[in-house]
């Protein structure tokens, strides 16, 4: 009997490549999609559970969103239930504060605070990018001036400086094995450009390697999101280890089959 696979995705979002990956989990396990707030009755009843595409089409339904998911991620901890990305990832699936912890350390990554009074801290610009802690996609990011940034009011957001760069890159891993790796020129927001195929240089996946070996995550897809500055050295964007979009219907035929193949290789040892 195969292996059963509880698949959490909002199909109201729009996004197809959800569609292709249970397509092809269907190949070699028993695959039920759902979402968040209807899964309490059956949610033990499965082998695993993967997270993938949840983000709600409508920024409105934000709050309720992290809401549920939140109440899901608590009930699957206190059952061990067993979860596709697994529970070590200590990245964007908990929020940004992990953002202003790696640039207090020294990493390599876009300067980055969570309050005013430590804003000398930033290096000084014209504008700022306000973020929300638990935002996803580009919702809730604001652009300030620096007299509007001091009268900036509220908690759970993050501070960075508005940088000049070429492009943003993508490095896209499961587990810890590198996949491939896309750009997006000139970045994502406020416009979505068509991604592009990049071979990235050793200097790149050793930037790259730096926060895979930096996260816990054991099992599941993560991505390693940075901007390439004009200078040419890169800088982290964020980890997206909770439920990274792919980009898998912009990618060819045989990369698409091989990052497939190396997601149910990756479920299957998880599983055994």
């Amino acid at each position: 009997m195969p292996k059963s696979i509880l698949f959490l995705t909002d199909l109201t979002n729009g996004e197809t490549e959800d569609l292709l990956l249970v397509d092809h989990l269907k190949k070699k396990f028993d695959v039920t999609v759902s979402y968040f707030d209807k899964i309490e009755p059956i949610e033990d009843n499965f082998d695993l559970i993967m997270i993938r595409d949840t983000w709600p089409s409508d920024e409105q339904k934000h709050e309720h969103y992290e809401k549920i998911k939140n109440e899901f991620l608590s009930r699957a901890k206190a059952k061990n239930l067993k979860l596709y990305n697994d529970f070590n990832a200590s990245a964007d699936r908990y929020g940004k504060d992990y953002l202003v912890e790696l640039f207090k350390k020294g990493y390599p990554v876009i300067p980055t605070v969570d309050s005013l009074k430590d804003i000398n801290k930033l290096p000084k610009s014209e504008q700022y990018l306000i973020k929300p802690k638990h935002g996803f996609s580009s919702a809730g990011v604001k652009v300030l001036t620096c007299p509007e940034l001091k009268k900036l009011k509220g908690s759970n957001i993050m501070i960075q400086p508005k940088l000049e760069f070429k492009y943003e890159i993508s490095f896209y891993y499961v587990n810890k094995e590198f996949m491939y790796c896309l750009i997006f020129e000139p970045s994502k927001f406020p416009l979505w450009p068509e991604p592009k195929l990049f071979n990235p240089s050793k200097e790149d996946l050793t930037f790259a390697k730096k926060f895979v070996s930096w996260n816990k995550l054991e099992n599941g897809i993560q991505r390693i999101d940075a901007v390439r500055l004009l200078d040419g050295s890169l800088l982290l964007l964020e980890i997206e280890d909770d439920s990274p979009y792919f980009s898998l219907t912009e990618i060819n035929e045989e990369l698409k089959d091989k990052f497939l193949e190396a997601i149910t290789a990756s479920i299957e040892r998880y599983l055994n």
